[in-house]
């Protein structure tokens, strides 16, 4: 099943589930899986662009409240886009089952 996001309001909202996604992924594995290998991690991109603070746990529970609560338009398409039943299964189910590659040897 695909997504195709049109317009500014879905846009947004798409690359707002995006960094959700991506900030519970680096919490559940401590920072060892990220969405690009290049780009800032989804922890500082929240950070920069939402003005929290604090560790990986402490800024995703302030992301999350505040995409349930917050009336600024990133929150509001958010929870427009998430209300459309998707079937796709959770990148955060992935995530669960990551170990850490061991350290080789010398």
């Amino acid at each position: 099943m695909g997504i195709i996001a049109t317009g500014r309001a879905e846009t947004t909202a798409f690359r707002t589930q995006m960094l959700l996604q991506g900030l519970d992924i680096e919490t559940a594995t401590n920072g060892g899986l990220r969405l690009t290998a290049k780009q800032p991690t989804a922890y500082s991109i929240v950070k920069r662009e939402f003005g929290f603070k604090g560790n990986r746990q402490n800024v995703l529970n302030q992301f999350v409240e505040y995409l349930d609560a917050s009336d600024d338009i990133r929150a509001v398409n958010f929870r427009e886009f998430m209300s459309v039943k998707r079937g796709a299964k959770p990148i955060t189910a992935y995530a669960r089952s990551y170990k850490p590659p061991k350290a080789k040897r010398a």
